[in-house]
This record gives C-alpha cells, sequence and structure tokens, in this order.
C-alpha cells in the first residue's frame, strides 16, 4: 500500500467469534510547522547544529555577531517545534549596540544578549558552550587570531563551532553590491574600480571614495590558506564540509522545495570548494577536539 509523506497506517482488528479480520486505514499527521528563516543563511546554520546536536537533549549556543537578534530569534522558534524535548539554551554577543533598544520586543531572552568591547575577552566562562555561530561575520573581524582563540577557549571539549562568510576570492563583494571591489590593495585604484561600476550601474549607495573606506577599515577579507592556518593556531579542527550543503539550500529555497533540517555526514571535495567560494560564503567548522593528548 503506497502512502505519501506524513500518512501513517493505523491498524484495526476485529474478532468476531468465528471471523477475524484487520482494517488497515491510514491517518495524517501533521508536524508543527517551523517558521520561515528571515535569510537562508540562518536556516543552514540551523540545520547544520540540528545535524550535530542529535546525541544531545540539552545544548547551549553563543551567537558571535548576533546583530539586534534575528537569527537567535528564529533559533528559539524553530527548535520549539523542531526539538521539543531539547534545552536550547540561546546566547549572544556584539561589538556593536545598534538596533538593541528594539530587542525587548521580539526576543524573550534579551539578558542573554552582551555587548562586549574589541579585543577584549567574552564574558563567558572556559568551556561553556556546545556550538558557536557566526553568520557574515568574519570578514569584519581584524584580529582573526583572538576570535578563535576565544572561540576555542569558551566551546567545551568536543564544542563546534559554524561561520558563514565570504573568502578574499570570492568574485562578488556584498556589502557595495558590486563585483570584485574588494580585490584591490591600491586605493586609488580601487576608488576608480568602484566609480566605472557605479557608472555602469551597480549601486551607489556610497561615494567612490567613501566606499572605498568602508572596505579598508570595515573589511578584512582572508584566503583559505589564510583562514585554515588562524583556525589551527587556535587549536581547533577546520573542515569545510558544510559548504556545498548551503548551497543545496539556496537551491531548494528557489525551487519552493522543503527545507532539510539535518544534513547527511558528507566530506567535501576541494574542487567543490574551490567552485564555491568564487560564488559567494563559505562554511567553515571548527572544532575543539584532540585524540592524541
Amino acid at each position: 500500500m503506497s502512502m505519501g509523506p506524513g500518512v501513517w497506517p493505523l491498524a484495526w482488528h476485529f474478532d468476531l467469534g468465528p471471523i477475524n479480520f484487520t482494517v488497515l486505514t491510514c491517518c495524517s499527521v501533521t508536524k508543527p510547522a517551523l517558521p520561515s528563516p528571515s535569510s537562508i543563511t540562518h536556516l543552514h546554520l540551523l540545520s547544520a547544529i540540528n545535524t550535530e546536536s542529535q546525541n544531545l537533549r540539552c545544548f547551549r549556543i553563543l551567537d558571535v555577531g548576533c546583530g539586534a537578534g534575528k537569527m537567535l530569534t528564529y533559533f528559539a522558534d524553530a527548535f520549539a517545534k523542531l526539538r521539543p524535548d531539547t534545552q536550547v539554551e540561546l546566547h549572544g554577543m556584539d561589538v556593536t549596540s545598534v538596533g538593541f533598544d528594539k530587542i525587548e520586543g521580539f526576543f524573550p531572552s534579551a539578558p542573554n544578549i552582551k555587548i562586549v568591547q574589541t579585543g577584549v575577552p567574552w564574558p563567558y566562562p572556559d568551556g561553556h558552550f556546545d556550538f558557536v555561530v557566526s553568520n557574515q561575520v568574519l570578514e569584519h573581524v581584524k584580529d582573526a587570531d583572538f576570535f578563535f582563540s576565544q572561540v576555542h577557549r569558551v566551546l567545551q571539549e568536543g564544542g563546534v563551532s559554524f561561520h558563514l562568510f565570504p573568502l578574499k576570492n570570492c568574485l562578488w563583494e556584498g556589502h557595495l553590491l558590486m563585483p570584485l571591489a574588494h580585490r584591490f590593495i591600491d586605493h586609488d585604484a580601487q576608488v576608480r574600480w568602484i566609480a566605472l561600476m557605479q557608472k555602469i550601474g551597480f549601486s551607489k549607495r556610497l561615494e567612490p571614495e567613501q566606499a572605498a573606506d568602508s572596505l579598508l577599515y570595515y573589511t578584512h577579507y582572508r584566503s583559505r590558506t589564510e583562514l585554515l592556518a588562524t583556525i589551527k593556531r587556535a587549536d581547533l579542527r577546520p573542515s569545510f564540509r558544510y559548504t556545498p550543503k548551503f548551497y543545496t539550500a539556496k537551491l531548494r529555497s528557489i525551487l519552493k522545495m522543503s527545507p532539510h533540517y539535518a544534513y547527511k555526514s558528507r566530506r567535501t571535495g576541494w574542487l567543490s570548494l574551490k567552485f564555491f567560494s568564487y560564488v559567494s560564503s563559505i562554511t567553515v567548522r571548527a572544532e575543539k577536539k584532540n585524540l592524541h593528548q
């Protein structure tokens, strides 16, 4: 008997003396509807955490660079429906107070969000979190060695962090909304390029010189080699295994297909990573685990 998804068989057995028979019926079981994410990046990071927390009945998550808490709000709503028997404790931190005046209205755990100063140790005990995440943050971090040293410190042994962001070799500069603007070292050449891109129709949100300064002082793009070396210095295991899954999630969203909330564990090929790193953001997984000790 063929049954659709979410439909389960029910067997009813009747005993009428000499006559015994079983009637097989079906009923539709509706799972609680999960909230729609405001960004596919939120769904992707949720799915990565959900994939690696299947054996946990309680865990803590830290969102670094959480802004006004939109991703934390999504996590709170989604995990409540996706994992109703699991206790999920959410924390967030950022170096700016922009948007925090609105936070009390839509995020019930606002006391768990902290504002910190750049370069100051994060205000959490050692080994406090099972997961650390950041979304489009690392391209703004000047001191990546300090960042990952703090990730290592606040993660418990066996804990994992996920970071979604663009590398230096990405062809599209997502802040100015134009190609290649972040690839220039010479400031004058960068200004001329931005002016040319604006002239042919790309975003004119900032004047060319101001736009170039925003890249110089506000972004710190890194190559894959630089990133891996930084994570290794922090005594964390680096991996890009979730990078292709981000693009799968994007494609499913475009095609209006139902999302995957758990990923199959497959390794990432370096050729696919090379390709995706030119397209958009990559996902780096950094794990605190050492079997050689």
